[in-house]
């Protein structure tokens, strides 16, 4: 349920915006939260920034996302720019909503689903591979990003995509970036966070496929992608997602397996269709200027995942 503390209406940007994901808003209807039942609700979640919150009674669990209104007066933002406004808010709510499991919130509610508990006890293939006392890939950071880390702006917000458990988001954060790491296992996220602890630094997590993870248009200084294979079709819509939402001057940063890597077996994802090559990625990654882009073989050594000579494929790419 939705509702407001001043209903008018449902604006029309956002049923345009809905209405690119195939969401029809065009019956709803604004409504104000006098009108709903307190009993009926488990958990109120507030998106108020700079305007007033509304007051909401009952007993339910509440939750506070500081979002801006994309709504505006003013008379010289273009029809395009308005659209950008509601499409920032829109992907900012799905990244948040895709975030609840990982603090609980569908476990505390008051009446949990089957599917709530069967989710919470599943472990993924990647959990199973974090689910021990060491750290799979190790805890020192990738060699190609230790050695191009000096050129990410400064200071600048990360995204490091398929972070696992976490060595090379904490290496930026003792470097002074301000990271958000994304992965599929709630294990190693949770064995991130006590790295981080352990560094006393501080990383952002959050547990989601990539498949289903919003990359905000032009809101990173860098985004990392370190071993992050992907299914191809997939791999481009990320790969495209993360060229937009880097800021202009922001740094695109990528190591992974090429196929040749089959050869060598000495980590890496035994499947073709997740590898990749320069000329791939050059495509993928159109409209970034490319300063490293190259398949090399090198010696990798990372843990008990990767040992030995190893087929890779570099990026180090800048957004104009």
């Amino acid at each position: 349920q939705s509702a407001g503390s001043h209903p008018s209406h449902v604006n029309p940007y956002a049923i345009e915006v809905m209405g690119e994901l195939g969401i029809d808003l065009s019956p709803h209807t604004s409504k104000s939260v006098q009108d709903i039942d307190p009993a009926s609700v488990d958990l109120v979640i507030t998106l108020c920034a700079e305007e007033v919150c509304p007051v909401f009674l009952g007993k339910a669990q509440r939750l506070h996302w500081p979002i801006p209104d994309p709504a505006s007066s003013d008379p010289t933002l273009t029809r395009e720019e308005m659209l950008a406004r509601f499409r920032t808010a829109r992907d900012a709510i799905a990244r948040k909503l895709d975030e609840l499991p990982v603090a609980g919130i569908r476990s505390r509610m008051n009446q949990p689903t089957h599917a709530d508990a069967q989710r919470e006890h599943t472990m993924n293939p990647w959990d199973q591979r974090y689910d021990n006392a060491g750290f799979f890939y190790g805890t020192e950071p990738n060699d190609f990003l230790r050695e191009h880390a000096s050129v990410l702006p400064p200071g600048g917000r990360v995204l490091c995509l398929a972070e696992g458990e976490g060595r090379n988001a904490v290496f930026l954060a003792k470097r002074g970036f301000v990271v958000t790491a994304v992965d599929m296992s709630r294990v190693g996220l949770e064995k991130l966070s006590r790295l981080a602890e352990q560094e006393n630094v501080h990383v952002e997590t959050v547990h989601a496929d990539l498949a289903n993870f919003a990359v905000l248009p032009e809101t990173w200084d860098a985004i990392v992608a370190i071993w992050a294979h992907l299914p191809l079709a997939l791999r481009a819509q990320v790969h495209g997602a993360c060229v937009r939402g880097l800021k202009p001057g922001g740094m695109f940063l990528l190591e992974a397996y090429t196929p040749r890597q089959l050869e060598h077996g000495t980590g890496g994802p035994p499947v073709v269709d997740l590898l990749m090559t320069a000329d791939g990625l050059r495509d993928e990654l159109a409209g970034l200027d490319m300063q490293v882009l190259g398949e090399t073989e090198r010696q990798v050594h990372e843990g008990q995942g990767h040992n030995g000579l190893s087929a890779v494929v570099q990026v180090l790419a800048r957004k104009p």
